[in-house]
């Protein structure tokens, strides 16, 4: 008896075995496409990315996640996707969407107005992480690409490259004041003064309505100072959005843990800002990772009921968003202060599935019903890497893989990005 019971165990083990394996046979062979190793190297000369163009062409926003924030490979396809999308396609707008606003400031200053030059970009001795993030060499190759292509170009066909994330309160009444010296504006000197005063005081209520009050007044002071110079329009349009959204930023700066879970919804506002106020309607994404950008919030661990980002945009653009992921197999990525870390591989992974059954370097899988069936299944995990991590981490997907992004670009071997 207790044979016959091993017998069905393994004649059980066996099926479910083989019709896994089935499963990912079916889905490789229809929903997968092996792209040639030299691909990045020679900047996709053959096209095979046309594909994925096909698919974003005529939305309003394409994001490409990032599978770590240190992985020379996904950064390299999120540059070449971004740039093309731009140069053949007509997008308006390349978003930095871990980036802060007023850091990207600066980029979208050099390339768009043309002031300062590449240079002023390069990392600095002891620079902090925050400044790699959009300063890091691999960077600054696209920022000229784009400064190339918007240097013959009428002000308003101009292509811009924009952070989305949040700013410190501090640093935007720091940013303002500096444009209200600059301009001789000494009210608005004054009310941000009394604001520096209220930010170093508990946010009470009374205090976040007197925020409210004096960003009202500085908003309409800033109104003022219009005088049509495209440079400024653009300046003074970034300052008022930001003072909008300032006592919004004071309520949730006495709570870290809050102020992070309610960050994609910020970075959404902003997003949303830039394709109704700033006209941008076509923009594409880079700079954040693929748990920002899902269009179904995968990391609940960290956001818990909050959404990504990339939920809120599926939410209210829906079939205008595609949502691309990276994956990768193994490796290293760049993890800042501490060198770099390996990639973490496991069966269940869907980068270790597709890397070993297949033999490509890399490749683009299409969530689409074929492979939706696999990648909904329980047990799929998804890499997930950051600053300061020893090794990347296994997240569960929770069955909704196939639904949270559109196409996955598979990477088989991660190497740490440069600074």
């Amino acid at each position: 008896m207790r044979r016959l019971l091993y017998i069905m165990v393994f004649l059980f083990l066996s099926v479910q075995c083989y019709a896994q394996q089935y499963a990912i046979d079916q889905m490789l062979e229809k929903s997968f496409i092996a792209l040639s190793d030299s691909i990045l190297i020679k900047d996709d000369s053959t096209h095979e990315l046309t594909v994925l163009y096909e698919m974003a062409k005529n939305k309003k926003i394409v994001a490409i996640g990032e599978v770590t924030h240190g992985t020379k490979e996904a950064m390299a396809f999120q540059k070449l996707i971004a740039a093309n999308l731009v140069k053949r396609y007509g997008f308006k707008c390349i978003v930095l969407g871990e980036i802060s606003l007023l850091d990207a400031y600066k980029v979208n200053d050099f390339v768009v107005n043309q002031r300062g030059s590449i240079e002023d970009f390069a990392l600095k001795n002891r620079a902090q992480l925050r400044e790699i993030a959009y300063r890091q060499a691999d960077l600054l190759a696209l920022y000229s690409s784009m400064w190339e292509y918007n240097k013959d170009k009428p002000f308003g066909d101009r292509a811009w490259i924009i952070g989305a994330d949040i700013d410190e309160p501090k640093e935007v009444l720091s940013f303002i004041n500096a444009y209200c010296q600059a301009q001789q504006m000494p009210n608005a000197i004054r009310i941000i003064e009394t604001l520096n005063r209220n930010l170093r005081k508990m946010y009470t209520k009374t205090n976040i309505d007197a925020v409210v009050d004096d960003t009202n007044q500085l908003v309409g002071m800033l109104e003022g100072s219009r005088k049509g110079i495209d440079s400024l329009e653009v300046k003074i349009d970034v300052m008022v959005h930001l003072l909008k959204v300032l006592p919004q930023l004071v309520a949730f700066s006495t709570d870290d843990d809050l102020k992070y879970k309610m960050r994609d919804k910020f970075i959404f506002d902003n997003i949303v800002w830039l394709i109704e106020t700033c006209k941008k309607d076509k923009l594409v994404i880079i700079k954040a990772h693929n748990f920002h950008v899902n269009r179904k919030t995968i990391y609940t661990e960290v956001f818990g009921k909050f959404l990504s980002f990339g939920e809120y945009l599926s939410r209210g653009y829906q079939d205008d968003y595609l949502c691309i992921g990276t994956e990768v197999q193994q490796g290293r990525f760049y993890t800042g202060a501490t060198g770099s870390s390996r990639i973490t591989q496991h069966k269940n992974k869907i980068g270790s599935i597709i890397g070993t059954n297949t033999k490509a370097q890399y490749g683009i899988l299409f969530c689409d019903n074929n492979a939706r069936g696999f990648l909904n299944t329980e047990e799929i995990t998804v890499s997930f890497g950051t600053v300061n991590y020893k090794s990347s981490l296994l997240i569960n997907a929770k069955g909704m893989l196939g639904d949270a992004f559109d196409v996955l670009i598979f990477i088989r071997n991660s190497t740490p990005y440069g600074l």
